[in-house]
């Protein structure tokens, strides 16, 4: 892309004051109303509508919370880590959680990243891989990967329990720093707090289910943002960051009504090519970059049909690029 088209688009499109004040503050009244809806329905059917608002609202939450790790929701590092640190306490996650993440956007698609991370978040093996497995592993793993365990189990382990020890698993690209351990011990505290809080005022099981279909949204998105064919999976010598954007990440057609709580995280293409444009302006940007340039052309599309069939996506097959099912891989090995 053009260099002077490349500047246009950052003045353009990222964060400012005024754009952050006034999303964040809209996002912190819709928020409020939520969880005030879910106090007032607690004992009532209407929970059934409190519960699921709140949900969006915490998915949305999260969204701020990691723009804030990229250091894109505010033009501020140190706003960006104070609001990045309170969403944090809300959604179990302290906002060390960005150093892994950042590591995802250096390696996704990169089958020998030098970093010795996931070429994957979610897809552990290739097929050949799988198939050399001991069968007792390769019985549990199958248990662990279905589609029924990862995207319903999986996200409640990681959440409530993973991020709580975060500090025990630390490691080369998660070190635990002084302020790592500061911010593990802060957010800890606070969830606590939170937790006795939601007890106190009868909303503990309202607020923790809502949690927890936000987290199974969240592993459904995560997962459909990479997970698709054609796959972008290659050797390192071949990896680059802007085609792991392009090509390895992927447009999911998100029903106009949820996109205020997807906050453009479904231009996931344009996000990894650009981190530092705020959630907020990803889609006014995706409509800049797509009438300007031919950057998009090979974007892969997904509908919401293509994002259910995907969940059954477990495996990498090297030797057709494509992600596969367990079902292919067995017959690939008789």
């Amino acid at each position: 892309m053009d260099a002077s088209i490349n500047s246009t688009i950052y003045k353009k499109h990222s964060s400012s004051y005024w754009s952050a004040a006034a999303d964040f503050l809209f996002h912190c009244f819709c928020f409020g109303s939520s969880m005030y809806g879910v106090y007032c329905f607690r004992e009532s059917i209407l929970s059934i509508i409190t519960v699921p608002l709140l949900t969006l609202m915490l998915l949305r939450t999260f969204l701020i919370f990691h723009d804030c790790g990229h250091n894109s929701y505010t033009p501020n590092r140190n706003l960006n880590f104070i609001i990045g640190s309170a969403c944090g306490s809300f959604l179990m996650t302290p906002f060390s959680w960005n150093s892994k993440h950042f590591m995802h956007h250096l390696s996704n698609g990169n089958i020998e990243n030098p970093f010795k991370y996931q070429w994957s978040e979610t897809i552990d093996y290739t097929v050949d891989q799988y198939n050399k497995l001991h069968p007792g592993y390769k019985m549990l793993y199958r248990i662990y990967r279905g589609p029924l365990i990862f995207f319903t189990v999986v996200p409640f382990f990681n959440f409530f329990i993973l991020n709580r020890l975060t500090i025990l698993l630390s490691n080369g690209y998660n070190y635990a720093s002084r302020e790592t351990c500061i911010d593990w011990v802060i957010n800890n505290t606070c969830l606590a707090i939170q937790q006795y809080i939601y007890y106190k005022y009868s909303i503990f099981i309202h607020y923790n289910i809502a949690f927890y279909f936000t987290c199974v949204i969240g592993f459904i998105l995560f997962h459909n943002q990479h997970t698709f064919n054609p796959a972008y999976i290659k050797n390192n010598s071949e990896w680059t960051l802007r085609e792991s954007g392009l090509e390895g990440s992927s447009f999911i057609m998100i029903p106009r009504w949820l996109k205020y709580f997807t906050m453009g995280i479904e231009y996931h293409h344009i996000h990894h090519c650009m981190t530092r444009i705020p959630g907020y302006n990803l889609q006014e940007c995706n409509d800049y970059i797509a009438k300007n340039t031919r950057m998009l052309e090979n974007v892969v599309v997904l509908s919401m049909k293509d994002v259910f069939n995907n969940l059954f996506l477990t495996l990498y097959d090297e030797s057709s690029g494509k992600f596969v099912s367990f079902s292919y891989s067995e017959k690939k090995n008789l």
